[in-house]
This record gives structure tokens, sequence and C-alpha cells, in this order.
């Protein structure tokens, strides 16, 4: 009997992240990790609708927008969120991880330098 890869990955960890405003952040597997026992991370691919204020990027290519990244790049912390609007108290972004579509919502926070 082979196994089958029939069960949708899991959310298992969805911290929110707490960034300054007109900041950069690091968004690592410590605040957004989904396993899949039949996928390696590299496999694990997140879909995302574009934040609001701000945007994910690869830490080696700032300044472009990215629209999907992996666990794999979570895991390296790779991915980073660069904080471009007015301060408020929530920002969201809407994951959605490959196979079956499970839909998770991701939250950062944004802190006032002052408090």
């Amino acid at each position: 009997v082979s196994p089958t890869n029939d069960q949708p990955p899991r959310i298992v960890i969805n911290k929110a992240l707490k960034t300054w405003a007109l900041s950069t952040s690091t968004i690592t597997s410590d605040y957004l990790r989904a396993v899949d026992r039949d996928s390696p991370p590299e496999q694990l691919v997140y879909s995302i609708s574009e934040p609001s204020n701000g945007v994910l990027a690869l830490a080696s290519d700032p300044n472009v927008a990215i629209t999907n990244f992996t666990q794999a790049h979570l895991d390296r912390g790779e991915i980073i969120y660069n904080h471009t609007g007015i301060l408020h108290n929530s920002v969201q972004f809407q994951t959605i991880v490959n196979r079956n579509f499970q839909v998770s919502q991701h939250h950062l926070h944004c802190c006032d330098r002052h408090n």
C-alpha cells in the first residue's frame, strides 16, 4: 500500500507580529507555521492577499512585493513585512496554504514607537 497525500496542510502556529510603524520586520516560523506530514516545507506554499499599509517581500529583494512564499522561506527567516502606511491597530493579510485551500488569517500589529 502506497501512502497518499490526502490530508490538507494544517496551520499550527499563527501568532501576531508586533512591528513599529514605517519599519521592516521579519516573519518567521515562530509566527506562522503550516505542517503536512506528506510534504516538505518547500512544497507548502502560501498565497497571500495584498496587506494594507505595507508589502511582503523576500529579505534578499526587499523592494519587490511578493504574493506567495513557502514554509521553507519562513523557516529560514527570509520573509519580511515593510510597513509603509499610516499607523493602525492591526494590519491583516489572508494566507492560503496549498492543497485543499485551507485558509488562515495572519495578523500584524503595528505599535507606536512612543508606547
